[in-house]
């Protein structure tokens, strides 16, 4: 396993495909979902032995 900070366009779109996996996102586009995560102060992937994403979450915050 290997742990990210920075997503390739290629792992954007499988961030997209996790979205699109539950209730809650599941209509939001591929802009949409970048702009999500470029708007997170953090994000974090987790990537399996072949680079394909398994995990995914981001921070925002106030800082209070």
């Amino acid at each position: 396993m290997t742990i990210i900070s920075s997503f390739s366009s290629d792992q954007m779109k499988q961030v997209h495909q996790l979205y699109k996996e539950v209730w809650w996102s599941k209509e939001r586009s591929l802009e949409d979902t970048i702009n999500c995560v470029q708007g997170s102060q953090i994000c974090i992937g987790i990537l399996d032995d072949n680079d394909h994403l398994i995990g995914f979450t981001r921070v925002i915050s106030d800082f209070i």
